[in-house]
């Protein structure tokens, strides 16, 4: 089959095998590059995400310095919008990442940071909220404590009062000498004992709930939350006491009473600010939980960027190698191939045209006619095939014009030339030869047969001659005897 090809088709096939070639290692290096175009923008992406991720750490750290502020500032006006900023920040720089992920997971976990964030947030809110409840309780503390420090000294000033009207004067000696003492009796002594005590105890209960306030740990606040309550405990007693035993005035009874109210409410105040300060304890448990959760997303985003940028590098890394094995070697196989393509391609070519031209000098050096074209040759449905046909054909002429010599030069002058047209010069020429060898021959043996009637003619002439002569000699011989006998 591929023989009979022709060598347009021969050489179409040739640069088409080369073209495919071509095209294949192309091909590979096109989508090689491809791939590793897809890698390399996969890897911007995730450089992207981790600069955004970035932003987000740094103002989750920025929002939570700012929440710290407040919580040791208690200046709400300025660090609770300080901290909603930094948290949009967050909020947009997730929205950002989570707009270019891949990866289910990373998007999840994008959208859980800004969750997060958001709930941070809403506790530092909180913490505001609290720090106003807080406030406000203090402020009823504070109103409550002056209450009590003001019935304090209201009862201290009656029972000083009552104890100077009251007081005895008493002889008593002292550096050998007699002096007035006053006296004063023992229930105001006990009355002004207790009233001492109480505005003693009333200053623990502040300091206590200072102490409170600043105390570290749990049990600390417990102990000192037990010593208020004891000490609440002890000064409503105390002024109870006051008015049933001591102050039996109206105006002294409503004064204990008043501390005994005091006491209360600010029991009451206390323990609110107790409870908010836990809450804002628990609060800021709950903030330092959050940021940690915010944190842990963050680390989880770059943990899952470091991994995908590590795989894809690594990816990125095989590909490459695996490019630049598979071109060069693809290369060598399209070269080889390519090379035994033209070699097979121009042996079809040229080995038969070499033969026909090896015979074609063979012929013209040597004149050597006994030698003919393969058969496989003419037969082939090309160029070649054509080529071997004519070149058949020509032998053919030249075998004929080497009978037609033979033939000549056995004397048979019949032969006939057959041209194949007016363009067939040597045909032509062979023909008008021959012809006027003919003519030459024919005119040649018309000359011959008049010189042999001629020769005829001389030899009858010769024979009469010859007779003549004979009679001529007898006579002679018989004139030569008569002579002699004579």
């Amino acid at each position: 089959m591929f023989s009979n090809m022709k060598i347009g088709t021969k050489l179409l096939l040739g640069f088409g095998l080369l073209t495919v070639l071509l095209l294949t290692v192309g091909a590979v290096g096109f989508f090689s590059l491809r791939q590793i175009n897809t890698q390399t923008q996969s890897l911007v992406n995730q450089v992207h995400v981790f600069n955004e991720t970035n932003t987000a750490v740094f103002e989750s750290f920025e929002a939570q310095i700012a929440s710290n502020q407040h919580s040791m500032t208690h200046n709400s006006a300025v660090w609770n919008p300080e901290v909603k900023k930094h948290v949009d920040k967050v909020n947009e720089a997730a929205a950002k990442a989570k707009a270019i992920m891949k990866s289910v997971d990373n998007i999840k976990v994008a959208e859980e940071t800004a969750k997060d964030a958001n709930d941070y947030y809403g506790l530092d809110t909180e913490f505001m909220e609290i720090l106003k409840e807080i406030a406000k309780a203090k402020g009823a503390r504070s109103e409550a404590t002056k209450k009590v420090t003001a019935s304090v000294q209201i009862m201290i000033d009656m029972i000083k009062k009552v104890a100077e009207d009251g007081a005895k004067n008493i002889k008593i000696e002292k550096d050998g000498k007699e002096t007035d003492q006053p006296h004063v009796d023992i229930d105001r002594l006990r009355a002004m004992e207790l009233t001492g005590k109480i505005y003693y105890d009333s200053q623990m209960i502040r300091v206590d709930s200072r102490e409170y306030e600043l105390a570290q740990t749990d049990e600390e606040r417990t102990r000192l939350a037990d010593a208020m309550n004891k000490l609440f405990d002890a000064v409503d007693k105390d002024a109870q006491m006051l008015r049933e035993q001591y102050l039996l005035s109206d105006n002294g009874k409503i004064a204990a009473q008043t501390c005994r109210d005091a006491i209360k409410e600010w029991r009451e105040t206390m323990n609110t600010v107790i409870v908010k300060l836990d809450e804002l304890r628990t609060n800021q448990g709950k903030q330092d939980s959050k940021a940690q959760e915010v944190g842990d997303d963050l680390t989880h985003i770059v943990e899952g960027v470091r991994t995908t940028v590590e795989g894809v590098a690594t990816d990125s890394t095989n590909l490459i190698r695996t490019v630049l094995l598979i071109i060069p070697i693809a290369c060598a196989i399209a070269f080889v191939v390519a090379v035994i393509a033209g070699i097979v391609i121009a042996g079809g070519i040229t080995k038969p045209i070499k033969e026909c031209v090896d015979f074609m000098d063979m012929v013209a050096h040597t004149g050597n006619l006994t030698y003919d074209v393969p058969e496989n040759r003419v037969r082939q449905k090309n160029e070649i095939g054509q080529l071997a046909g004519a070149v058949s054909a020509i032998l053919g002429e030249f075998r004929n014009v080497e009978h037609m010599a033979k033939d000549l030069a056995g004397g048979d002058w019949t032969v006939k030339i057959h041209s194949k047209g007016e363009k067939d010069a040597m045909n032509i020429h062979l023909g008008e030869m021959i012809g006027q060898v003919h003519t030459a021959l024919k005119q040649t043996s018309e000359a011959v047969d008049q010189v042999a009637t001629g020769a005829a003619q001389v030899a009858s002439a010769s024979e009469n001659l010859s007779q003549g002569a004979t009679e001529s000699a007898a006579s002679i011989e018989e004139i030569t005897a008569s002579m002699s006998e004579i």
